[in-house]
């Protein structure tokens, strides 16, 4: 039971300063967000299991229009680039899990 929500932050025009630069995104410690069933919080290199038999399901990727994750690998690399976005400040995402 796991999902992904992804924002990313891009520009509408040219002239316009980056979202990024508007909108704080938040640093340190990663804000977790809760429901009462559930809970988003910072993807972990610890989810690239779940994250690769999400990513490999044809169903699932049908409706991201993404590659196909062949590999585990694959997956482990996602999480790299989301890590990194967020350090870089163009993007966040949480990962949605059921609270337990």
């Amino acid at each position: 039971n796991f999902a992904m929500s992804r924002v990313q932050f891009v520009p509408k025009e040219r002239h316009q300063p980056p979202l990024s630069s508007m909108l704080a995104l938040p640093a340190s410690p990663f804000p977790i967000l809760a429901t009462e069933r559930l809970v988003l919080r910072e993807l972990l290199a610890t989810d690239a299991q779940a994250l690769f038999i999400m990513r490999s399901d044809a169903r699932v990727m049908h409706h991201i229009g993404r590659p196909i994750a062949t590999t585990l690998r694959d997956a482990e690399e996602l999480i790299e680039r989301i890590t990194q976005d967020r350090k870089d400040g163009t993007g966040i995402t949480w990962s949605i899990t059921l609270k337990e």
